[in-house]
């Protein structure tokens, strides 16, 4: 992906929804760290991790390719 498709795509109206639903799966992943044991907690904060690196994407792209 091109630093200009990835601008292109940070102002879609799809990808913002995306945005939204990963940031509703951060918050459900996030509130289990309240009560999860010690074996889940690596593995819930990796996720949480991983989700939101899809909505830093574009961003990273543009980094990248600006450079």
């Amino acid at each position: 992906m091109t630093a200009d498709q990835a601008k292109e795509l940070k102002q879609l109206d799809c990808w913002k929804a995306l945005c939204k639903e990963i940031d509703k799966i951060v918050v459900y992943e996030s509130e289990k760290l309240l009560s999860c044991s010690a074996e889940e907690l690596l593995k819930i904060q990796e996720r949480v991790r991983a989700v939101q690196e899809l909505v830093r994407l574009p961003q990273n792209i543009i980094d990248r390719e600006e450079e």
